[in-house]
């Protein structure tokens, strides 16, 4: 294959949801939902490579077809007109199917260098438009930080500076299906984490990170925990071993602890990874 030399190392990092509760369904099917996300570093690394041939050829482990990359380059030539061939190499460390947005941060770093590369267009409202065309996280991975997500994850509001802490995640091995979670969910469990809401929000603000944990809450844990028990175990773990709180992240299946300092998130970490093969050490971005 006939490169040139240019050559380009990004990364991907993943987001927690601090907080997930479900307003409505939506008469298109899909859910408006209410949460709080914030990117941690944790990553994936998309190594970009411009070729001479013509298309998009991926080395990944996720199939060309199936792959939210594919998706992006040919959504992007779609809007913005044909662009040069390229090669990415994904390289996953992100838990695929764990409620940590790791395609769609894949896609939003991938559209960014599209954009940075191969448009004039600088209006960020057209590249989220993009986004949201792409997959319902991939408009706040455009952003990143620490935001209020609503409607189908493209109406975000951003908090101002978030206080940075320290998370141990833990991965079961298993993945979760989003639909299967969502289908699971009935009208009387909407809206039942309003008042953790506003304390978690005012934590945040106030940079009152115990006060965040706390009242931290995920409306798909009750029915989650019941098909997976293990999960539920995780959660009593990451606590017993010096969380403030912890929380399955999204629809699962990965759950988080948080730390507030260094020094206890690595003893916590020391202890789950013996037990727990696919545990995770990390910090906000």
């Amino acid at each position: 294959m006939a490169l040139l030399s240019e050559s380009y190392r990004l990364l991907a990092n993943a987001k927690i949801n601090l907080f997930l509760d479900i307003e409505n369904k939506r008469s298109d099917g899909y859910h408006n939902i209410l949460s709080v996300f914030r990117e941690i570093k944790l990553s994936d690394e998309l190594i970009i490579r411009i070729k001479k041939t013509p298309g998009l050829e991926l080395d990944s482990e996720i199939p060309y077809h199936e792959n939210i990359l594919t998706k992006t380059y040919d959504l992007f030539q779609k809007e913005h007109g044909p662009i040069s061939g390229l090669i990415v190499k994904l390289n996953k460390h992100i838990p695929m199917g764990g409620g940590l947005g790791g395609g769609s941060s894949n896609a939003a770093v991938f559209l960014k260098y599209l954009y940075h590369k191969f448009s004039p267009v600088t209006n960020k409202e057209i590249w989220l438009k993009t986004a949201e065309q792409i997959g319902s996280d991939v408009p706040f991975f455009l952003l990143g930080g620490c935001r209020i997500v609503r409607g189908k994850g493209e109406l975000l509001e951003a908090m101002g500076p978030s206080p940075m802490f320290y998370v141990v995640l833990v991965s079961p091995g298993f993945p979760i299906s989003t639909v299967e979670s969502y289908r699971k969910i009935t009208n009387v469990q909407h809206r039942q984490g309003l008042g953790q809401f506003e304390a978690l929000v005012d934590g945040i603000r106030s940079k009152d990170i115990v006060r965040m944990a706390m009242n931290m809450y995920n409306v798909f844990e009750k029915n989650t925990f019941a098909d997976y028990p293990v999960l539920e175990k995780i959660k009593k773990k990451l606590i017993s071993v010096g969380a403030v709180n912890a929380l399955m992240s999204g629809s699962g299946s990965t759950m988080f602890g948080i730390f507030v300092n260094k020094k206890k998130a690595q003893l916590a970490y020391d202890v789950l990874s013996r037990e727990y093969p696919k545990s995770y050490l990390a910090q906000t971005q």
